[in-house]
C-alpha cells in the first residue's frame, strides 16, 4: 500500500480496508498510542498503558493472531506459567476497562485525533481507524440532503464497526468494503443523520445499526440489527447475503441502506413504507414478530406469533418467520399462556423447517437449540445447535440466552454463564430475556444484591416490569421476613403479566407461609382452572406443599414434573426456595434424572 495516510470517508465504521496500516501510519499510530497514555485517564495505570502498548505493537509487527488471554497475562500482568484463563478473568476485566478508558480519552481531549484505536467486545486485537482532517469532514455530504430535512431534525443513526474477524477469507474484506459502502448509502439517504463512527457510541444516536459477519456458508452473510436506542428494542434486523467474489457490494448496500431507513422511518412513523411486494410485506411482519418477542409478555408472546404466521402466509420458505414461530411458540409455553402438548409439536416443526430453508442460518439453529433444551430436554443436542449459532454470529443473544438458560445454569455452570450472560449484555443491553436470564444466574448463585440490581434495571425496557417484579418476588422469598414485600411486588407482576401460572404458585405460596388455609386453596382451584392439556403445574403445586411444610407431597410433585419435563424442573439443583427439599434423599434421586 502506498506510504501515503489515505483520506477514509469521516463516517466509515470500518478502518482501512486493506489491513493494519504501514510507514508512516504506523507513525501515526505509535504517536497515538504516546498521546494516549500521557492523557489523565491513563498516565496513572500502568497497567493499562502496558497492555496498550503490547496489542498495538503486536498488531502492527503482524503477530495479532497470537493476542490470547494467556500471552497477555503472562506478558503484559506478569501472571506465572500456570495461568488458567478459566478461573482467573483479570485480562477480561482489564480489557473492559481499557475499552471504557479510551471511550473517556475520545469523548475529551482526543476527539481530534486523526487516530482512533478501537477494541471491539470479544477480542483483544485493536483495530486503527485513519480519520479525514476537520475541514474534509466539515464538507463531506453537505447539499441535497439538507434540503429534504433539517439536520438536527434528521433521526440519527450510529453504525457499529464490523467485529474483526481472524478467519483470513475473502469474505472478510468483502465484509468492510460493505460496511464502508453501507455507510456512504447511508449519508446519501435524505432522511437520515449518520454520526460520525470516529468516536465511541453517542448517547445522542436515535439508533445504533450493528453488523456481525457469517463465515459458514459458501457466500459471505451480514446480519443487520437497527435498535431504537430510546426504547431499547430492534426497528429491524435482517440478513444480506454477498456473493462469494464480492462482486456485488454495492447494491447489496444499497439495499441495506433503504431498508434500514424504511425500519428507521417506520419506527419514528414519519413515513411508512411503500409496500408493494410479499416479500417487503413478509418482511415488516417479521419485525413486529421481532419487536414483540423481545417484550416477552404472555401477550407479546401470542402477538408475535401471529406476525410471523402471516409472514409464512406470504413466504413459507421465509427461515426468520419459521425460526420466529419456534421461538414464540416455545416462550408462549414457557410463560404458560399456551398448550405444551399442542404447541410443542408446532415448535418443532417450526424449528425444523427453519434449519430447512437455511441451515446456516444463526436463527434456524437458535430456533431448534431453544426447543430442543427447554422443550425436549436434550441437553448435549441443544447445546450442539446453539453453539453452531454462535459460530456464525457470536453476539445472538437468543442463542446465548437459550444456551445459559437451558443448557448450563440446570447443570450447575451458574459462574461460567454470569460471565457470558454480562460479556453479551455489553453488546445487546437491550434484549430483555437475557438481562432477566442474569438476574435469575445471580439469584441462583445467592448474589442477592446484584440480582436484585438487575431485575430492577429491567423496568426501563419495553415489557421488562412483569419479569422484573416477578424476579424480585422470589429474591424476597428467599428470606422469610419480607413476605410483604414479595407479595406486593407480586402484585405489580400481576398488573402486567396477569394471572399466570407462575404468578398464581407464588400467590399461593405467599398465602401457605403466612399460614392463609383457605386462600391457598382457592388458588389450587385457580391453579387447576388454568391447566391446559400437557401442562399439571407440579412444580408450582410443590412449591405450595414446602410452604405448608408437606414435603413428602412436595417431592412427588416434583417427581412429575420432572417426568412431565416442566420448565421449572430444569432449575431443581439451584432454586435457593427448594434448599429444604434437596436436603431428602429421594430428591438426590429425582434431581439424577435430569442428566
Amino acid at each position: 500500500m502506498s506510504a501515503k495516510a489515505p483520506i477514509r470517508d469521516p463516517v466509515s465504521p470500518s478502518g482501512l480496508s486493506d489491513g493494519v496500516p504501514k510507514f508512516q501510519d504506523d507513525r501515526l499510530i505509535r504517536e497515538a498510542v504516546d498521546r494516549i497514555c500521557q492523557h489523565r485517564t491513563f498516565s496513572s495505570s500502568l497497567g493499562l498503558q502496558a497492555f496498550l502498548r503490547f496489542t498495538v505493537e503486536h498488531t502492527l509487527g503482524g503477530a495479532d493472531s497470537e493476542l490470547k488471554e494467556y500471552l497477555i497475562a503472562t506478558e503484559v500482568f506478569r501472571r506465572d506459567a500456570s495461568f488458567d484463563p478459566a478461573q482467573t478473568s483479570i485480562v477480561r476485566t482489564q480489557a473492559v476497562k481499557l475499552r471504557s478508558k479510551l471511550r473517556e480519552y475520545y469523548e475529551s481531549q482526543g476527539k481530534n485525533d486523526p487516530v482512533v484505536i478501537v477494541f471491539r467486545p470479544g477480542t483483544y486485537t485493536p483495530s486503527f481507524e485513519i480519520a479525514a482532517p476537520l475541514e474534509h469532514r466539515n464538507k463531506q455530504y453537505v447539499g441535497r440532503a439538507e434540503t429534504a430535512m433539517a439536520v438536527n431534525q434528521r433521526p440519527s443513526i450510529w453504525l457499529t464497526p464490523l467485529p474483526s474477524t481472524t478467519a483470513e477469507r475473502t469474505g472478510s474484506v468483502a465484509a468492510s468494503q460493505f460496511a464502508a459502502q453501507l455507510t456512504t448509502e447511508l449519508t446519501l439517504r435524505q432522511r437520515l443523520r449518520v454520526l460520525s463512527a470516529h468516536l465511541p457510541l453517542s448517547s445522542d444516536a436515535d439508533f445504533v445499526i450493528s453488523l456481525t459477519e457469517d463465515v459458514s456458508g459458501p457466500d459471505f452473510l451480514i446480519n443487520l440489527g437497527i435498535v431504537h436506542s430510546e426504547g431499547g428494542h430492534y426497528a429491524g434486523i435482517r440478513q444480506f447475503r454477498l456473493d462469494g467474489n464480492g462482486q456485488d457490494i454495492r447494491e447489496v448496500a444499497h439495499n441495506a441502506a433503504a431498508y434500514a431507513e424504511r425500519m428507521v422511518l417506520n419506527e419514528l412513523g414519519l413515513a411508512m413504507p411503500v409496500l408493494g411486494s410479499k416479500d417487503s410485506e413478509a418482511e415488516r411482519l417479521n419485525l413486529e414478530g421481532e419487536y414483540h418477542l423481545n417484550r416477552f409478555t404472555p401477550e407479546d408472546c401470542e402477538l408475535a406469533l401471529a406476525r410471523y404466521r402471516a409472514a409464512l402466509d406470504l413466504d413459507s420458505a421465509n427461515v426468520t418467520a419459521w425460526a420466529g414461530t419456534a421461538l414464540a411458540l416455545t416462550y408462549g409455553i414457557i410463560l404458560g399462556t399456551a398448550s405444551f402438548q399442542r404447541r410443542k409439536p408446532e415448535a418443532k416443526t417450526a424449528a425444523l423447517h427453519a434449519v430447512a430453508s437455511d441451515r446456516w442460518s444463526s436463527q434456524a439453529q437458535t430456533a431448534l437449540g431453544t426447543v430442543l433444551a427447554l422443550l425436549e430436554w436434550r441437553f448435549a443436542d441443544a447445546e450442539r445447535h446453539l453453539r453452531q449459532a454462535l459460530d456464525t454470529d457470536p453476539t445472538n443473544p437468543w442463542a446465548w440466552n437459550a444456551l445459559t438458560f437451558g443448557c448450563w445454569i440446570p447443570r450447575g455452570e451458574i459462574i461460567q454463564s454470569i460471565r457470558q450472560l454480562t460479556e453479551i449484555l455489553r453488546i445487546v443491553p437491550t434484549h430483555l430475556p437475557t438481562r432477566f436470564t442474569l438476574g435469575c444466574a445471580l439469584y441462583f448463585n445467592h448474589k442477592f444484591e446484584l440480582a436484585q440490581a438487575e431485575f430492577l434495571r429491567m423496568k426501563q425496557f419495553n415489557g421488562g416490569l412483569g419479569h422484573s417484579a416477578v424476579g424480585l418476588t422470589r429474591l424476597f422469598l428467599s428470606s422469610r421476613d419480607q413476605l410483604n414485600e414479595a407479595d406486593a411486588k407480586l402484585q405489580e407482576a400481576e398488573v402486567h403479566l396477569g394471572r399466570v401460572p407462575v404468578v398464581l404458585g407464588l400467590h399461593g405460596y405467599i398465602s401457605a407461609l403466612r399460614g392463609e388455609g383457605h386462600q391457598v386453596s382457592l388458588i389450587r382451584a385457580e391453579l387447576d382452572q388454568a391447566i391446559s392439556p400437557g401442562q399439571s403445574f407440579n412444580y408450582d403445586r410443590a412449591l405450595l406443599a414446602l410452604a405448608e411444610r408437606k414435603p413428602y407431597e412436595a417431592l412427588m410433585l416434583l417427581e412429575r414434573s420432572v417426568r412431565d419435563r416442566e420448565i421449572g424442573a430444569i432449575f431443581l439443583k439451584v432454586e435457593p426456595l427448594l434448599s429444604s427439599a434437596r436436603k431428602h434423599l429421594d430428591m438426590q434421586v429425582i434431581m439424577s434424572r435430569l442428566g
